[in-house]
């Protein structure tokens, strides 16, 4: 009974590690820093609770702007205290203006006909599509990527630097870039990513449904291990077939110009993106 419960553990040991192993490697390719998925404050509670602050370089630029945007807006004002001048900086939310510098680790909203584009610190531009919430995190300045799609579309054009990658997340994708041209679409239940220009690589950024659910086949399949009800034959070639399931959710696919792919619970094959000849992040009001 010893040697079985043994086998059980080694063989948990190594499933285990398996699933922690694969989710880990496919963020860490992402970017610069790991994503785990689950809760983040980040993706959830709509602000870092961080703000960058860094004077001169590291601002997010409103270049365009049209409808109702919403954003956390830097403000310089002079304050005279005892006839002596000094400079208070606020951060206000509001309907967002050309010109404006947005508060790094906040959420930006449009509504359902705002529509803005971004100039980012690294000289990368964005544009966001009607009804979206995204957030660039306070961090993006140390560390360019980590942009968080939490509803609509952004198209994003990201400047090429040498030897770093960069990377966009959703609740459930991540993508990792150097260098390209591309958008990201959140639907119900969906995460599209269209790629023009250079490549990128999808990964999931979360545990999907179906490695929930082979997560608990496996803890059943080992209950009927070791109340006698399968063979040890039965369980080690069960537990390779979970383990083959959860690879094939988890690996990235890597995706070329010209060519999309959708994640739902799990990372579909590249297609070719059928051009509609007027792309949403083509309209004058983005590009004049």
């Amino acid at each position: 009974m010893k040697k079985t419960n043994s086998v059980v553990r080694s063989v948990s040991i190594v499933i285990i590690l398996f699933v922690i192993s694969t989710h880990v490697f496919s963020q860490s390719k992402s970017g610069s820093s790991f994503y785990f998925g689950g809760h983040d404050s980040l993706l959830f509670d709509g602000s870092e609770n961080s703000i960058n602050t860094a004077a001169g370089k590291c601002k997010v630029i409103v270049e365009r702007v049209s409808g109702d945007v919403e954003g956390y807006v830097m403000v310089t004002k002079n304050i005279i205290t005892c006839g002596e001048t000094s400079t208070m900086t606020e951060f206000i939310k509001k309907k967002v203006q050309v010109g404006d510098t947005l508060v790094l680790g906040d959420e930006i909203i449009t509504g359902a006909d705002g529509k803005i584009a971004l100039g980012l610190p690294d000289g990368s531009e964005m544009r966001i599509g009607p009804d979206s919430k995204v957030m660039i995190p306070s961090a993006y300045c140390d560390s360019p990527g980590g942009i968080k799609v939490m509803l609509g579309k952004i198209w994003i054009n990201v400047k090429k630097q040498l030897g770093k990658k960069k990377y966009i997340t959703t609740h459930s994708t991540a993508i990792g870039v150097r260098g390209t041209q591309f958008t990201v679409e959140i639907t119900t239940g969906e995460d599209i990513v269209k790629v023009y220009e250079g490549s990128v690589e999808v990964s999931k950024s979360g545990l999907s449904n179906d490695t929930k659910d082979n997560a608990k086949e496996y803890a059943k399949l080992t209950e009927d291990f070791q109340a006698g009800k399968i063979t040890m034959e039965e369980y080690i070639s069960k537990s390779k077939e979970y383990q083959d399931n959860i690879s094939k959710v988890m690996t990235g696919k890597m995706c070329e110009a010209g060519f999309m792919i959708t994640v739902t619970d799990s990372i579909g094959e590249p297609a070719k993106i059928e051009s509609t000849g007027s792309e949403w992040f083509d309209d004058a009001k983005f590009t004049k």
